[in-house]
């Protein structure tokens, strides 16, 4: 080797090492989300980075409420949408583990009343069919929107999760319908994502355990974590004027408002907290520090594919390959709420981007602060990130997924592997 190549190669060498050993510059980090959240005309963007199980940063930018001048930062509580469905999710899978239910249950086994899809014969619905969205059940539309005097209502829900289960799945309820609440598939032939579904998950909960859902998960997840700023329901904050307010898409602000199947998306919490759930999930139950809440064979069974006919749907988390490697995530979108939050399965980084605005920008503002902690994560770990793919649309209800353009820093990992290369040709 020449002796102008073995300093070359010294050179890339000494380069890659100081590349794999940088740490991320937060503050600039939070000045490129600032900028993100400026450029699509968010009120604001709280965001979390966990790295195996151990939080790497969180933190917000913007206002949590505009009219109030009140700053959005770690600790702030936002609604998280369909995320939600993902704890509901958790404590399902902490009664598997205790032996009290399995996947192959019919749900009729844990239900004090019968369900009964009146459009098929003989059918035989499932707790494996209720989490992935293929039971039969459709959403009604009923729901209306936050003041309209139907099934959203500022404040607490007024109506019992049990009270709207059997108004809306018995004979004779409130809102039953045989045409608009089941649709004419047997359980497990077709996936139709379904709110009241996933309802039905959060009060198989209570049925079983014989508490409510929101104390089930107080008792099993948020106080064992010591997650003080997350709950299923406004009375569970000290504090409700330091939540996160909702904004319709033109900025006039939405108040606080709840539905009563609440399991389906109710939960707030903040960038700390989703954090330290990340940290759970990625460090196999136990987060750095933490206690353990489950096992990770049956944090394993969460993400893979319950049934054999539905790929990428595992126990409400939907699965996908991006970023180069496969991914368990989970979207959300409500009135004035827009999230996602986002698992790297091989690498061991989470993602969590919440955003208290419905509007249209919000999607392609949550995308490029994943893709940019990500950026993060990778070099964290001394890798060069891995672009995503291109960029989808903003999801619906029944399909939330993601990636952007690359970040800045991740153009900086690129010119690493361009080093790399560099100095293989030179030996």
């Amino acid at each position: 080797m020449h002796k102008r190549s073995r300093w070359l190669v010294l050179l890339c060498l000494l380069t890659l090492r100081t590349f794999a050993q940088v740490q991320p510059d937060w503050t600039t980090v939070k000045s490129e989300i600032d900028a993100i959240r400026i450029e699509h005309n968010l009120p604001s963007i709280g965001y979390s980075l966990a790295v195996a199980d151990s939080v790497a940063v969180a933190d917000a930018v913007g206002f949590a409420n505009v009219d109030e001048a009140e700053d959005a930062n770690a600790d702030t509580p936002y609604m998280l949408a369909s995320i939600s469905k993902t704890y509901t999710a958790t404590a399902l899978l902490q009664l598997i583990e205790a032996g009290s239910l399995a996947l192959d249950d019919p749900v009729n086994d844990h239900l004090p009343w019968e369900l009964d899809n009146p459009r098929v014969d003989g059918e035989t619905i499932r707790v494996s069919h209720i989490v992935t969205h293929t039971s039969g059940i459709r959403d009604a539309d009923i729901y209306g929107s936050p003041g309209s005097g139907d099934l959203y209502f500022f404040g607490d829900s007024p109506i019992s999760l049990h009270d709207i289960m059997t108004g809306y799945f018995v004979p004779g309820g409130q809102w039953y319908s045989d045409i608009a609440n089941f649709r004419t598939k047997e359980p497990g032939e077709e996936y139709q994502y379904s709110n009241f579904a996933s309802g039905l998950a959060g009060y198989l909960v209570e049925s079983i355990s014989g508490v409510e859902l929101r104390d089930h998960s107080a008792a099993n997840l948020f106080n064992p974590l010591g997650m003080l700023n997350t709950g299923w329901e406004l009375a569970d904050f000290t504090d409700t004027s330091k939540i996160a307010m909702p904004y319709y898409a033109n900025g006039e602000p939405i108040g606080h408002f709840s539905y009563p199947d609440y399991p389906s998306g109710q939960l707030r919490t903040s960038p700390n907290d989703v954090g330290i759930y990340m940290a759970m999930l990625l460090g196999g139950g136990q987060p750095a520090g933490g206690v353990r809440v489950m096992q990770s064979e049956t944090i394993d069974i969460g993400f893979d594919d319950v049934l054999v006919n539905h790929a990428d749907q595992g126990v409400m988390w939907y699965t996908e390959y991006n970023y180069g490697e496969r991914n368990a995530c989970h979207g959300g979108s409500d009135f004035g709420v827009s999230t996602d939050l986002c698992l790297m399965l091989g690498s061991g980084l989470g993602s969590a981007v919440l955003v208290n605005s419905g509007s249209g920008q919000a999607f392609a503002a949550i995308y490029k602060v994943r893709d940019l902690l990500f950026d993060q994560g990778q070099l964290l770990l001394g890798n060069v990130p891995t672009p995503p793919s291109p960029t989808p649309p903003p999801p619906t209800a029944s399909q939330n997924s993601g990636g952007g353009s690359p970040s800045p820093l991740l153009l900086l990992g690129l010119l690493v592997a361009v080093l790399s290369r560099c100095s293989r040709k030179s030996i």
